[in-house]
């Protein structure tokens, strides 16, 4: 049975958490949490604040309005605000949302942000909300119990409820809750056992079906990188494994990865590794030079 909407908005949980710098600068830290059902006027309009914001609808509805869009936030669904750039929001007064919410900050969040194209879509839709739900509690349990190990124990909370967001948006068409298409997985497996093959953009995107700009989209989508920027990486992960379980050269490590001049992988192997092919070798083995 659904409740009516409470005349003055209703905090049913408010827990708040003060880190210290060397925490703060280490890993993401929960500073506030709490749960709460609106009124129909509840409303919250801020230039900035020190954080990012994480809402979970557990019923009802509301807006957000970031970077001057406006996006709706239904029953199930989580909206991730980024504090630190004007926001507001609001419950919708027909339908009052109830919320529960986080608000975090630390290192790598406006890269995770990103990543998650939460800065383009901030709202989170999941085939299954209870694990949101229930990583959302678990965190209010923690904020209300025992401070030996808390941040630690947060900190893995958040961290599952990340990997649940991640896999929420490895969709080609948006965060809707379906599976990745079976082309899509079938391609990204092929180009993981053989990342030495010269794959080409239109020999991918025939494989699965797509045109090569939607190709390139739902590659992104999934995975968060471009086709190119991916292959190298598994790439390097080949060659890793070449340089430190064989004694080949470099000439022939180089090849077996898929490139075509040994100069051109020591510079894209350096670039992702921060050092030479011979360095990594060298290191990995404990050798001293």
């Amino acid at each position: 049975m659904k409740l009516p909407a409470p005349a003055n908005t209703v905090i049913l949980q408010s827990h708040y958490h003060t880190p210290g710098a060397a925490v703060l600068a280490a890993f993401p830290v929960v500073l506030r949490a709490g749960h709460l059902r609106a009124a129909t006027d509840y409303a919250v309009d801020r230039r900035s604040s020190a954080g990012h914001d994480l809402l979970f609808c557990l019923a009802g509805a509301g807006t957000v309005r970031v970077r001057g869009k406006k996006f709706t936030v239904q029953t199930g669904e989580l909206v991730w605000i980024n504090g630190y750039e004007p926001h507001t929001h609001q419950a919708d007064p027909t339908d009052p949302w109830e919320l529960l919410w986080l608000r975090m900050d630390g290192p790598g969040l406006e890269a995770l942000l990103r990543l998650l194209h939460a800065d383009e879509n901030p709202v989170f839709k999941f085939s299954d909300a209870a694990a949101v739900r229930g990583c959302f509690r678990r965190i209010l349990r923690l904020m209300a119990g025992a401070p030996l190990h808390r941040e630690e124990r947060i900190y893995e909370v958040v961290a599952r409820l990340v990997a649940i967001l991640r896999r929420s948006r490895q969709t080609p068409d948006g965060p809707n809750g379906r599976a990745i298409p079976k082309e899509m997985e079938t391609v990204i497996n092929r180009m993981a056992l053989y990342p030495h093959q010269r794959w080409s953009a239109a020999e991918l995107a025939r494989l699965a079906g797509m045109s090569v700009p939607r190709f390139y989209r739902a590659f992104r989508q999934i995975t968060g990188s471009s086709p190119i920027d991916w292959l190298r990486r598994e790439r390097i992960n080949l060659a890793k494994r070449r340089l430190l379980e064989s004694e080949d050269s470099i000439k022939a490590v180089a090849e077996q990865a898929g490139y075509n001049s040994p100069f051109f992988f020591s510079r894209d192997f350096k670039r992702h590794t921060g050092q030479s092919p011979t360095g990594f070798r060298l290191q990995e083995r404990g050798t001293r030079r």
